[in-house]
């Protein structure tokens, strides 16, 4: 069986790490949940 893994693109990495930088009360583990 082939291994899928999810492709994310440039967008949605700089997107995810936008939303952390401007949420700093939430976690790591918070900001990937939301």
């Amino acid at each position: 069986m082939a291994n899928k893994k999810k492709q994310f693109d440039q967008e949605f990495k700089q997107n995810a790490v936008n939303y952390c930088l401007t949420h700093p009360e939430l976690s790591r583990k918070e900001c990937a949940k939301n």
